[in-house]
């Protein structure tokens, strides 16, 4: 877990992207757990637990769009059939297509 206090404009922000590997650093070598990020961006990616700004989901987005969406952190790029069955393991298959600030605050589905 890291932790940043610093400033305001201190590059807090920027250092977590370098991190990421959403931003490539002007010098130097990011690693992480070993991997170099800017060599194998989606290895080190996978090292990470990333939690985004916001404390809850996009909300103009799907549900299957986030799923892509947080699958895509990882460089994983599922089929509509796989983003279908994973949502239907989850019990979401019914709410698929809804925009995330259409949904009730629990939603379960009933089969697939």
């Amino acid at each position: 877990m890291i932790r940043h206090k610093l400033p305001h404009r201190a590059g807090k922000t920027s250092t977590l992207n370098a991190i990421e590997g959403l931003l490539t650093p002007l010098s130097g070598t990011v690693l992480v757990d070993g991997v170099n990020v800017r060599e194998n961006p989606g290895g080190a990616r996978q090292r990470l637990g990333i939690a985004l700004h916001a404390t809850g989901f996009l909300p103009e987005l799907t549900v299957s769009q986030i799923l892509r969406l947080y699958a895509g952190l990882y460089e994983v790029r599922p089929t509509r059939d796989q983003v279908a069955a994973r949502l239907c393991d989850a019990g979401l298959n019914a709410v698929s297509g809804r925009r995330v600030k259409q949904l009730p605050a629990a939603s379960s589905s009933g089969s697939c």
